[in-house]
C-alpha cells in the first residue's frame, strides 16, 4: 500500500470525535461491502476488512483506496486501482464505470473518407471475383485493369475489400457495392439471373464453362439496396462467406454465413445464412472490423475488441464450449483497452496497442502469430519479437503475416514456400514447406518505404509512399499483376513492383488482396484531390 492511503487510513481511523469526509471524492462512485474481495484468478490481490471504525482497504502494489469516505462508513469507494490490474478486475471495474445505457444512435463516431479512386482489378475471376463484368475476356486478367464499372466520379469508390472470392467497395456516399461469389450470400443482395436466350440459372454452376459469360448480377459490382434509409457505411471488410460494414454512428451489419471444418456453422444461435445485411448486436461505438476466413473482429472507440464467428483454431481469442458452439457466433469482448486497430489472417488474429505493441492469438504451426511455438495462441498474447518496433499496421494472410513499421519498414514472418514473405527462398521439393519462425525486415529498392499492406491468402501487396505497388508470393492465378508467367514460373519471390500502361500517372493509395484476385486503388497524380487519403481502417481488406 501506497504513502499516501496508509496516512489517509491512520487519519480516518484517529477522528474519534468529529466526522469528517476527505476531498479526495472518488471519481467512479462504485461501492463495496466490507469483506470483498478484488480477485485475479483464484488469488485475491486486495480485501476490503471491516475495522473498529469504518473499513480498511489492504492489498499489496497493484491496488490501492483512496481516500473519499466518512471515517463510520462501511462501504468505502473504490477509487483507483493502480498498477498492473488483472484481467478480472479490470473488467469487473469496467462494468461498473460503464452504465448498459446504449448509446444515441444519431451520434457520429466515424467519419466517411472523401478521397474518390479509381479501381484496378487483376488475377483470376473465374468465379466473377474480379467485378469487370460477365465478358469471357474478364475471367483472366494477368495485368491491372481498370473497373468502368466503379468510375471515380460517377460511383466515387473510397474503400475497397477482398475475401476469398468475392469483393467490397465503398463509395463517397457511404453505400456499399459488392461482386463475387454469392453461394452463401456473402454479397449481400439477389444474384438470380437469366441470361438473354437462357432458361434461367444463378450463374454458380456455368461460371465454370469458359465459353459461357459470367452471372452478370454477380460479376458486376452493384450496390447492396437494403439498409435502413439514411444509413452511411463508412468501414468495410470480407472473409470468405461473410461481409461486414460499419456505420458512421459505430453500428455494425454484416451478413453471409461462418463455415467450419463440418461445414457450415450459422450466421447466429438461430439463423444458418443471412441473404441482406442485418444489424448486429454490438457496442454502438464500432470503429473498424476485420474478417478472416471464417471469423470477425470489431474494435470500438474505447480501445475493446470483440470477436465471433469460428474459433476452431483459437482466432477467437477466447474459450470455446463444445456442447454450447454456437455461442461463439455471439460478439464477446476478448481485450477491454487500449487496442488503436485489429486484422485477421485466415485463421489467426492481431490487435495493435496505442503504443504499437502486437498482441496476436489462433493457429500458429508455422509462428504466423509471430509467436515461436507450436502450440495454437488460444488467447491475446503479446508479441515479443516485434516489442522493438511501433507497429502501424498489419495483414495476414493463410499461414503468413506482414507488418508495416511507423517508419514505412515491412517486416515478415510465417509460411514461405510460396514466396509469400518475399525473402527469396527457394524450396527444394514441391514437399517441401519452407517457414520462418522469427520476425525478418523485408529489403526492397534503397530508399523505398511504404504506406499500407494488404496480405492475400499466399500472396501481397505493399503501396509505397510514391504511390507504387510491389507485390509478391504466388502468382497461379496471376493474382500478382505482373504479366504472362513466361519463364519466371508461377511464384513472385522477391517484392517487385507492377509496371503496366493502366497505372502509368496514377498514384496508387490502397489495395486488397483475396485468394486469387487483387485489386488495387488510386487517383491520377495530376488531378486535384477532393479529400484525404483513406487510412488504414477505411483501406482494411478482408484479411485487415
Amino acid at each position: 500500500m501506497d504513502t499516501d492511503s496508509e496516512a489517509a487510513s491512520s487519519r480516518a481511523g484517529s477522528e474519534t470525535d468529529v466526522e469528517t469526509e476527505s476531498e479526495a471524492v472518488s471519481p467512479t462512485g462504485v461501492e463495496y461491502e466490507a469483506g470483498t474481495e478484488i480477485e485475479s484468478d483464484t488469488d485475491p490481490i486486495a480485501v476490503i476488512t471491516p475495522q473498529r471504525r469504518g473499513c480498511k482497504w489492504t492489498g499489496g502494489d497493484d491496488a490501492r483506496l483512496l481516500s473519499g469516505y466518512r471515517r463510520q462508513i462501511s462501504t468505502p469507494r473504490i477509487a483507483a486501482i493502480l498498477g498492473r490490474t488483472p484481467r478480472a478486475v479490470r473488467d469487473r471495474l469496467a462494468k461498473l464505470r460503464q452504465p448498459n445505457t446504449p448509446a444515441p444512435t444519431s451520434a457520429t463516431v466515424n467519419l466517411l473518407p472523401t478521397q474518390r479512386l479509381e479501381i484496378y482489378a487483376f488475377g483470376t475471376g473465374e468465379c466473377a471475383e474480379l467485378g469487370l463484368g460477365p465478358e469471357v475476356k474478364a475471367r483472366v486478367v494477368r495485368r491491372p485493369r481498370l473497373n468502368v464499372h466503379l468510375h471515380h466520379e460517377k460511383v466515387g469508390i473510397v474503400a475497397i475489400a477482398a475475401g476469398g472470392m468475392h469483393g467490397l467497395a465503398l463509395s463517397h456516399e457511404g453505400r456499399v457495392y459488392s461482386w463475387g461469389v454469392n453461394d452463401q450470400s456473402a454479397l449481400g443482395r439477389g444474384t438470380q439471373y437469366t441470361p438473354l436466350g437462357g432458361d434461367g440459372d444463378s450463374g454458380s454452376d456455368s461460371d465454370s464453362d469458359s465459353d459461357v459469360p459470367l452471372n452478370a448480377l454477380e460479376s458486376t459490382p452493384m450496390p447492396i439496396t437494403s439498409f435502413p434509409e439514411g444509413t452511411v457505411i463508412t468501414n468495410i471488410a470480407a472473409g470468405d462467406s461473410i461481409s461486414i460494414a460499419v456505420t458512421n454512428t459505430g453500428r455494425v451489419y454484416t451478413w453471409g454465413t461462418f463455415r467450419s471444418s463440418e461445414g457450415i456453422l450459422g450466421f447466429n444461435e438461430d439463423i444458418h445464412v443471412q441473404p441482406v445485411p442485418k444489424l448486429l448486436d454490438t457496442p454502438q461505438d464500432v470503429v473498424q472490423v476485420a474478417a478472416g476466413t471464417n471469423h470477425a473482429l470489431a474494435l470500438t472507440k474505447r480501445g475493446e475488441v470483440y470477436t465471433w464467428g469460428n474459433g476452431e483454431h483459437g482466432e477467437l481469442g477466447r474459450r470455446i464450449v463444445p456442447r454450447a458452439r454456437l455461442t461463439q457466433l455471439n460478439p464477446t469482448r476478448v481485450i477491454t483497452e487500449g487496442v488503436t486497430s485489429v486484422a485477421a489472417g485466415s485463421y489467426h488474429s492481431f490487435a495493435i496497442d496505442r503504443d504499437g505493441k502486437v498482441w496476436s492469438w489462433g493457429l500458429n504451426q508455422y509462428a504466423q502469430c509471430g509467436i515461436d511455438d507450436n502450440d495454437g495462441i488460444r488467447f491475446p498474447t503479446l508479441v515479443g519479437s516485434l516489442t522493438d518496433y511501433r507497429i502501424k499496421q498489419i495483414s495476414a494472410g493463410e499461414h503468413h503475416t506482414a507488418a508495416l513499421t511507423d517508419g514505412g519498414q515491412l517486416l515478415v514472418w510465417g509460411r514461405d514456400d510460396d514466396g509469400q514473405l518475399g525473402l527469396g527462398l527457394v524450396k527444394s521439393s514441391a514437399a517441401d514447406v519452407v517457414s520462418t519462425r522469427s520476425v525478418h525486415k523485408l529489403h526492397v529498392a534503397p530508399g523505398t518505404s511504404f504506406t499500407s499492406i494488404a496480405c492475400g491468402t499466399h500472396h501481397n501487396i505493399a503501396i509505397s509512399t510514391e504511390g507504387q505497388a510491389f507485390t509478391w508470393g504466388s502468382d497461379v492465378g496471376y493474382q500478382t499483376g505482373q504479366g504472362p508467367h513466361n519463364q519466371r514460373g508461377e511464384i513472385i519471390d522477391v517484392p517487385t513492383q507492377i509496371e503496366n500502361k493502366a497505372t502509368i500517372g496514377v498514384r496508387l493509395v490502397s489495395a486488397a488482396a483475396g485468394g486469387q484476385f487483387s485489386i488495387i486503388a488510386g487517383v491520377p497524380a495530376m488531378r486535384p484531390t477532393d479529400g484525404a487519403v483513406p487510412d488504414n481502417h477505411a483501406i482494411a481488406g478482408s484479411r485487415a
